[in-house]
């Protein structure tokens, strides 16, 4: 496997697959249109330059931002810093990560 490297205020996010099954269990179809602009990945790179964002925290992103990678079968996204909106922290203790 390679390893990539976010360059200056870059950030590299693998991101989550969106889940199409609701609460009930019910398959939502991609082709029903639901409105989800927002999508979210976990940072697994950073750039020199970004201050507030570490491995593992969970990237919140526009759909339509950044650049989408393939790598191998991994899909990625990298984002500019500013095109990220927020930033979920893992909690203290949290080992759910690993």
């Amino acid at each position: 496997m390679v390893d990539i490297v976010a360059v200056k205020d870059k950030i590299v996010v693998e991101i989550t697959p969106k889940d199409n099954v609701t609460e009930g269990g019910i398959i939502v179809p991609d082709s029903a249109g639901s409105v989800t602009p927002q999508n979210s990945g976990e940072v697994i790179s950073v750039g020199k330059d970004v201050e507030t964002i570490e491995v593992g925290d969970v990237a919140l992103f526009h759909e339509r931002g950044g650049m989408d990678i393939m790598l191998g079968k991994l899909v990625l996204k990298v984002l500019k810093y500013d095109e990220v909106y927020a930033v979920l922290k893992p909690e203290e203790g949290d080992d759910s990560n690993g």
